[in-house]
């Protein structure tokens, strides 16, 4: 996770480290992806769309592929620029590494995988942190047992990434 805090016009020199652990030297294919939104677990949920606005328009110098020599790992450089007219808050967007080119030529069929990078970029400003309870429950209603498990969601209602976190009291 590349997490950075930014102000608008901004330039970022960053660098992401693709590893190759096999016995061959590989083609590494770079690829950025935008993040649609988040699931209630907080996952992001990866869009192949370039969503207006979205941080994939600010990264440049990505290089489209890469090789790697046999257990070699190799430094790939990139810049963000942040607009000058970007709102303040949490800008999210990823870079893939995958053995395969992003878009095949033709029929083709492939198995692979591919490892993400997230870019969070929290540009500075009047922002809004805000978060609610949406539940707060157990996971059975009758209990045999004093060991019990509670169960919580929240959700943001701001506009930065919150990670809550602290201790909940359970008393009587």
């Amino acid at each position: 996770i590349i997490e950075q805090y930014v102000v608008p016009g901004q330039q970022l020199d960053l660098s992401i480290s693709v590893t190759n652990v096999n016995s061959q030297p590989q083609t590494y294919y770079l690829v950025k992806r935008a993040i649609s939104s988040l699931t209630p677990e907080g996952k992001p949920v990866f869009s192949d769309e370039q969503l207006e606005g979205s941080v994939l328009f600010w990264i440049s110098n990505l290089e489209k592929s890469v090789t790697v020599g046999s257990n070699q790992r190799v430094e790939v450089s990139f810049t963000i620029k942040v607009p000058e007219d970007v709102s303040p808050g949490v800008h999210l967007g990823s870079i893939f590494t995958s053995l395969q080119a992003p878009k095949a030529e033709g029929v083709a069929a492939s198995v692979g995988y591919q490892v993400g990078s997230l870019l969070v970029l929290k540009v500075k400003g009047e922002v809004a942190e805000a978060l609610r309870f949406r539940s707060f429950s157990t996971d059975h209603f009758i209990y045999s047992v004093p060991s019990v498990k509670f169960l919580t969601s929240v959700e943001n209602t701001g506009n930065v990434l919150l990670r809550p976190r602290g201790p909940i009291d359970i008393i009587d």
